[in-house]
């Protein structure tokens, strides 16, 4: 792991394929997933099979063995190490862990599981989450560097990674690993698998195996780190820290209608450690260090389930269900007593917290009873925390083998992602919040009393659910591809296919978030589907041994947006085993996700959306975004 300024390393121990003497089986584990050099298949960017030397597309194939020799925990760690990919930290959000190929965007990558799609993350609905996909069901991973909107549609701009599980398991195993970093504090990580699976393809012609992958990090707070953002460190990176004036903090800044000048009774006093310390003019600031998060609490857990069935000597049947479930605990600074319905914050002279009072609070010259308004920051309540928890299922059936002269294949999936967020803690109602004030059961300049405790408690929202979203996604497709004749370099081979599938999603921003001021949200909704047919061939032109070409065209119709055409022609030619050149050219477009497209839904709204979406070129000034009726 490494922080701005200072290399810090982490201990990683790593106990893989525990013996089955260990676990009182008789059985040896084995993962029949070695390929033979002379066997076709199938590799990420074309529809056409072919020798696994032949392939001659910009992939990078990373083995499940390479992953756990490198100490890699998740597949965050997997996407970080990869020179094309822009995720370069570890997600803290809650829509988990993502992938940017070549800067061009998380909705312009696409990413499949054994070729075929996930239901998106539900909010954005644009892009998959990774962390719903079990690292010990993997056999390798497939990173095509290039653009494929020719042979998977609008959304593989950037490239395509394809996560491909083992074809069969026998026998068990179980895996654990433990990472912690040099220094305590958080950051830790715990990982714990296990893997079995009965029948042999070829004498039983059956398999079936099944996986459970659970994994967890802690949290790491800035003020572990401390040293990694002291002044000079920052002053190195130009971002040198000036002494803030005013805003929220425990205690409280107030200023008055007379004088809007911020001050704080507590200043000459050096405010209130460790929340807060000393700002400029006479005010207090929020001790940053003291509630900052380099890494979010994370847990997940994960299933899959693979059966395989040899019809035939050239046919199989494969189904396989898919199961993961990761949460975030993501945390902010503690709530604050904002604004309600345009009133500020306001504590009264008649409270016994006011300056000079019964309460205690040091008098303050130029107060002559006038109301003050507060910005304050409740300590008592610690860090606001949200849970963000995501589900994501699939459940695929594929066909697969040979007819004649032609390799096909056919499957059927459907998927689907549900998100939810809930107030973990430290959440309470703006109004409460405000009339604690004026009531004076609250005091906004130190920590409560029994009676102020007791209050915030009957304003807690925690526990209460804000967020509910939903996408799902169901498809048919199939394919089929030949050799037609013999040139120089091989086969000439020809790729057709078609899918179907249609997308949904719900996003539901519900009513308790107009209550909770402090986040500044307003309930929503936002909703929409579309169906996506499409229609792709390819063709594979190996004019010698050295110089390959290869042609593709796709034709997508979207039901909500029109149709799309995009070809790609690429080459390689190798001259020698040394040296190799390899260019394409194709049109690719990403169609707008169903965010894009449909957007929030607020009260009295009847537009998708109030933004407007530039194009310089063809709209200049901005278009508004889709308009579409209440549903």
């Amino acid at each position: 792991m490494k922080y701005p300024g200072k290399s810090v390393t982490k201990k990683s121990l790593v106990l893989s394929s525990v013996s089955l003497a260990v676990l009182a089986m008789t059985q040896q584990a084995s993962a029949q997933q070695t390929e033979s050099p002379i066997q076709r298949v199938e590799v990420t960017g074309s529809s056409i099979k072919r020798l696994a030397s032949e392939a001659s597309l910009p992939v990078t194939t990373l083995k499940a063995e390479e992953l756990t020799q490198r100490g890699m925990t998740t597949l965050a760690d997997v996407m970080m190490a990869l020179p094309q990919s822009a995720s370069l930290a570890p997600s803290n959000a809650g829509s988990g862990t993502n992938i940017n190929l070549r800067g061009l965007g998380v909705n312009r990558t696409l990413v499949l599981l054994n070729g075929r799609r996930l239901a998106n993350e539900a909010i954005a609905d644009g892009y998959a989450n990774l962390e719903v996909i079990p690292m010990s069901a993997l056999a390798r991973v497939e990173i095509l560097r290039d653009g494929a909107s020719s042979i998977y549609g609008s959304d593989a701009i950037g490239g395509v990674v394809n996560f491909i599980t083992k074809r069969s398991y026998e026998g068990a195993s179980a895996t654990a690993q433990y990472v912690q970093p040099e220094k305590d504090g958080g950051g830790d990580e715990q990982r714990l698998s296990f893997t079995a699976g009965k029948g042999n393809l070829a004498t039983d012609g059956w398999n079936l195996y099944a996986t459970v992958d659970a994994h967890q990090r802690s949290a790491l707070m800035a003020r572990d780190r401390a040293e990694l953002s002291t002044p000079e460190i920052l002053a190195s990176i130009g971002r040198a820290p000036t002494l803030a004036r005013g805003g929220y903090a425990s205690p409280a800044n107030f200023t008055t209608t007379a004088n809007r000048t911020a001050a704080n009774p507590y200043y000459s006093r050096g405010c209130l450690a460790p929340y807060s310390i000393q700002g400029a003019g006479n005010t207090c600031i929020l001790k940053n260090q003291e509630y900052g998060a380099a890494l979010y609490e994370n847990q997940r857990v994960t299933f899959y389930a693979r059966g395989t069935k040899q019809l035939a000597d050239d046919h199989t049947l494969t189904v396989d269900y898919l199961r993961g479930q990761s949460h975030i605990i993501s945390t902010r600074n503690p709530t604050q007593s904002v604004a309600v319905n345009g009133v500020a914050a306001t504590l009264p002279a008649s409270s016994k917290w006011y300056p000079g009072g019964s309460g205690g609070v040091p008098a303050m010259p130029g107060l002559n009873g006038a109301p003050l308004f507060v910005t304050w920051s409740v300590a008592d309540l610690g860090l606001a925390a949200t849970k963000d928890t995501q589900v994501n299922q699939r459940l695929s059936v594929v066909g697969e083998g040979r007819i004649g002269n032609w390799d096909y294949k056919a499957g059927l999936t459907h998927g689907v992602s549900t998100r939810e967020n809930e107030y973990q803690d430290g959440y309470v109602t703006g109004a409460g919040l405000n009339a604690g004030l004026l009531n004076g059961s609250l005091n906004p300049f130190g920590l409560q009393d029994a009676a102020g405790l007791a209050y915030l408690e009957s304003i807690s929202v925690d526990g209460e659910k804000n967020r509910d979203s939903q996408s799902t996604f169901s498809g048919i497709d199939i394919g089929g591809s030949r050799e037609l004749m013999q040139l120089g370099g091989g086969s000439l081979a020809l790729a057709v296919g078609a899918d179907f599938h249609r997308d949904t999603t719900r996003d539901e921003r519900l009513p308790i978030v107009n209550s909770v001021t402090y986040v500044n949200a307003a309930a929503a909704r936002g909703e929409g589907a579309r169906n996506v047919a499409a229609v792709h061939a390819e063709l594979d032109i190996p004019l010698t041994r050295q110089l390959n070409f290869n042609v593709a065209a796709r034709n997508d119709y979207f039901s909500d947006f029109g149709n799309t055409f995009n070809p790609k022609i690429s080459f390689r030619y190798e001259p020698s085993k040394a040296l190799m050149f390899r260019g394409s050219a194709n049109t690719g477009f990403r169609a707008p996700t169903l965010f894009d497209r449909y957007g929030y839904r607020t009260a009295g709204a009847n537009g998708s959306t109030a933004g407007r979406w530039d194009d310089p070129a063809l709209c200049p000034g901005g278009i508004p975004g889709p308009r579409h009726r209440h549903r």
